[in-house]
């Protein structure tokens, strides 16, 4: 089996990465799609042969398929500088465009393709749920608790003597008798020091009442 041309450079290439014909072989792979490893080839290249103008020239077509556009333009431009040709650039600028442009038009397909990947493995998610069936085990440890009420929350309110006793320094009398009246309830033992603490009360605001 005879070898091609484009295989024999790629064969010098491997052999001796310095050679002059990296931009070859950075072509090659170009017209192969594969654009990352073009981009190696050329950068590793440049850097042996920073004034090999059609080295410039391959590494902004394969900037402007990979999105780099700006960096694309800028190498043509060094490619034209190198070459001394004014009209390097407009003969070449249009095909790097294109090149972009096609790129863009590639990657937007990409991507509408996976978002619509995306929107039907929704779809068939969402299809499951609606499908599945929620079990409620109802072990002895499973309890459902009732809201709580206003009644409630005030059953649990902060009480205690000390409370009573600042509500009625404070000249709070009704507030203190009602803390009294709520100890009462819930310290029975302490029946006759609460009645007392109410009383006193009583008298209290009867005393402001008569005043």
């Amino acid at each position: 089996m005879s070898i091609s041309s484009l295989d024999k450079i790629a064969l010098i290439y491997e052999y001796n990465p310095s050679s002059p014909l990296f931009a070859r072989v950075a072509a090659n792979e170009f017209s192969k799609g594969n654009f990352e490893q073009a981009v190696e080839i050329i950068q590793k290249g440049l850097g042996q042969f920073p004034n090999y103008p059609t080295a410039y020239l391959i590494s902004a077509k394969v900037k402007a398929a990979i999105g780099k556009n700006d960096e694309a333009k800028n190498d043509l431009s060094k490619a034209q500088l190198l070459l001394n040709d004014n009209d390097f650039y407009e003969k070449h600028i249009e095909e790097i465009e294109q090149i972009a442009k096609r790129n863009s038009i590639i990657n937007e397909s990409k991507i509408s393709s996976k978002t619509s990947e995306i929107e039907d493995h929704l779809e068939e998610l969402a299809v499951k749920l609606q499908k599945a069936k929620i079990e409620i085990n109802n072990d002895d440890s499973f309890e459902i608790k009732p809201k709580r009420t206003t009644k409630d929350f005030k059953e649990l309110e902060i009480i205690s003597d000390t409370l009573a006793e600042i509500y009625f320094a404070q000249g709070n009398f009704l507030e203190a008798k009602n803390v009294y009246q709520k100890l009462l309830k819930r310290f029975p033992e302490k029946e006759n020091l609460y009645k007392s603490k109410i009383s006193d009360i009583e008298n209290k605001i009867k005393s402001q009442t008569k005043s």
